[in-house]
């Protein structure tokens, strides 16, 4: 199989493990059945050689056997990033120490959207002020979306 042809002492990336496994009730499904998975975490197909990172967006959305205790060593959340994270991003894409003002407070995008407007602008000016159009953007829906909660 694929997983024991994977080198000794290699870490193995399960990106958006949520996506890539069947629940045990969806018959339909494409892709690994939860409980191969399962077997080759820890079962009789386990190996103790690996190092094995899941990630996921929607936790709640994964069996809770795959993320019980003594399964998962660890659990880390990652949240939206900081002013300062989003500036040293920016900053290291463009190889600049001046990055203009992020003029936001507070942030609800990932790093991949940040990663997304950095490759789409040419400069660091321009990237910044397209992260502060996002960021407005983002609060104009908010506000649309609790406009319509509050008529329904």
């Amino acid at each position: 199989s694929a997983f024991h042809s994977i080198s000794a002492n290699a870490l193995l990336l399960l990106d958006d493990i949520d996506i890539c496994i069947s629940n045990r009730d969806d018959k339909d499904k494409l892709g690994v059945k939860l409980n191969t998975l399962l077997s080759c975490l820890d079962g009789t197909d386990s190996r103790s050689d690996l190092i094995v990172v899941m990630t996921t967006n929607r936790i709640a959305a994964l069996d809770e056997a795959l993320i019980r205790k003594g399964r998962v060593d660890l659990t880390k959340e990652v949240s939206y990033p900081d002013r300062w994270s989003i500036k040293q991003y920016v900053s290291n894409f463009y190889n600049t120490e001046k990055v203009p003002a992020i003029t936001l407070r507070s942030f609800n995008f990932s790093m991949a959207e940040i990663q997304d407007i950095s490759l789409r602008t040419t400069s660091v000016e321009e990237a910044v002020e397209a992260i502060n159009a996002l960021k407005k953007e983002k609060r104009l829906k908010e506000r649309k979306r609790k406009l319509l909660e509050a008529v329904v």
